[in-house]
């Protein structure tokens, strides 16, 4: 049964710039420490993602990264990595809508790939990094700006660490993936977030690109 009691997040961000740590394997090469006390989502296992640390290579996880929220969306992650999560000191939330986990802020999920303008709901894709940016919206951000948002893969890896043990086809990305992105982007500009790609290289076409040091 779906958990009923869900959390409604207050515009906490409201006109501040987000900035959103997706799961792609440039991660280790932006320098965080530029990030350090600003908005900051950190999608799944980027809770751990520290400045000058050399986080990819830890297993399990030395330390928490210093980021206010930890964002993920499917009940299999927590499966796998949630009492490593319970060491995070900031906001944990999701939208995963079939179980209350402890600690974590249970968002309701709302519209298939589409700005779900209602109050107290949040739309969702197919990834959690299009997820992400539903949620910068909806905390009242004027600009997300995304780091490590690579879709696609590098030196054949999908993400910076390698502990997921669920495989990801590079079609999923052109397929799964960024359809959802291109739908929502339209809307997202006309309700005045402007979404920056920060990550060099990347496949996603749906926004416009430019540097996260420009931003902090």
């Amino acid at each position: 049964m779906p958990v009923e009691r869900f959390c409604d997040l207050p515009a906490f961000w409201a006109g501040e710039t987000v900035f959103i740590l997706g799961g792609g394997p440039s991660l280790p090469s932006y320098d965080l420490s530029l990030l350090v006390g600003r908005p900051v989502i950190a999608i799944n296992n980027a809770w751990y993602a520290r400045p000058g640390a050399e986080y990819w290579n830890e297993d399990p996880p030395k330390a928490p990264g210093p980021w206010p929220v930890c964002f993920f969306t499917d009940g299999p992650w927590w499966d796998q990595y949630g009492a490593e999560v319970a060491a995070f000191p900031g906001l944990k939330c999701t939208i995963f809508p079939n179980r209350q986990l402890p600690a974590v802020a249970h968002l309701r999920r709302g519209l298939h790939r589409i700005v779900d303008e209602r109050e107290g709901w949040i739309g969702y894709g197919n990834d959690g990094g299009l997820n992400a940016i539903l949620l910068a919206q909806k905390l009242g951000a004027s600009r997300a700006v995304l780091l490590a948002y690579d879709q696609r893969t590098i030196d054949g890896r999908h993400n910076w660490h390698m502990r997921h043990e669920r495989p990801i086809y590079e079609e999923t990305y052109d397929f799964l993936y960024q359809p959802g992105y291109h739908d929502v982007a339209p809307r997202l500009a006309e309700l005045g977030l402007d979404v920056v790609n920060a990550t060099a290289g990347s496949a996603l076409t749906a926004f416009r690109t430019g540097d996260y040091r420009d931003f902090v």
